[in-house]
């Protein structure tokens, strides 16, 4: 008798029902929400937290904004203070969060290692080649049709946007706003990576084409102070300037010049913001302007 209930008990435990697994959302909720993303690479899948924000009224082709976190990788924060211009502007919100853990050290997020073996096939890092795989499942979650996306990032996001610029020229990005980046990445193939071209992938077609896509330097009037506390003082940013705003002027004359040599339309563009200094908050509402033209 007891071996037929042990035996019972066992076919009752064998033929329970498995523990479903946890899926992927099928469409992205409205209002502030979030997704997780799989990036996949020659490395172990790695996941990404997009926090995102739906306004209620999206045409099928919507604006899709991407906003890219500074070195505190801090994308919910971020999401927060441009749900207001999602809103303003009628457009998905993308704030894609790269996790220490996932992506480590600077050369895992915004910074390019100084040798052509930190470039993955193509030319473009991790983290920068994840943008446009991010841009399609959020497609698919929210039945848009939009075929392109404007991105902007403040600080180390900025420098993300610029170095994603020249390394992804082909992306589907319609224009890109880099704010405040503390050093630059120079259109300059005289120069060692990571603060010059040389070692990283990109051939001069490649600039060639980034230099037509639509770049806004953004740069807060008062983001000048030599002694910030996250501000690198390291040789090769010192060589760019004293202070982030002397920095992005720098990179700007560069980039002018580098395209003047390579005889090549040149579609980027300095703009400066009165009265900011290094704040995202600051910086937000001219970047708005320049992203919804």
């Amino acid at each position: 008798m007891i071996m037929l209930l042990a035996l019972a008990s066992l076919v009752a435990i064998l033929c329970r029902p498995a523990a479903p697994l946890m899926a992927q959302p099928s469409q992205l909720s409205f209002g502030a929400s979030r997704f997780d993303f799989d990036y996949r690479d020659d490395q172990a899948a790695r996941p990404i937290t997009i926090w995102t924000y739906r306004p209620k009224e999206l045409l099928p082709d919507a604006p899709v904004l991407v906003v890219m976190h500074g070195v505190q990788r801090n994308g919910r924060h971020y999401r927060d203070q441009w749900q207001p211009y999602a809103d303003r502007g009628k457009a998905l919100l993308l704030v894609p969060e790269f996790s220490v853990a996932n992506f480590p050290g600077a050369g895992g997020y915004a910074a390019v290692k100084p040798d052509a073996s930190s470039v993955e096939e193509g030319g473009t890092p991790a983290a920068y080649a994840a943008i446009e795989q991010i841009f399609d499942r959020a497609m698919t979650l929210t039945g848009l049709k939009t075929p392109d996306y404007r991105i902007y990032g403040h600080s180390a996001g900025g420098q993300f946007v610029h170095r994603f610029v020249m390394l992804n020229a082909k992306a589907r990005m319609r224009i890109a706003v880099a704010a405040n980046a503390g050093w630059y990445m120079l259109p300059d193939f005289a120069r060692n990576g990571p603060y010059g071209l040389r070692g990283s992938g990109i051939t001069q077609a490649q600039l060639k084409a980034s230099f037509a896509k639509e770049l806004i330097v953004l740069l807060g009037e008062k983001d000048h102070d030599p002694k910030h506390p996250s501000l690198s003082r390291a040789a090769g940013p010192m060589r760019q300037g004293p202070h982030r705003f002397a920095r992005g002027e720098f990179f700007f004359r560069t980039a002018q010049e580098a395209a003047a040599k390579l005889n090549t339309p040149f579609a980027w563009k300095l703009s400066t913001v009165a009265d900011a200094d290094h704040d995202n908050a600051k910086m937000a509402p001219a970047a708005f302007t320049w992203l919804m033209r």
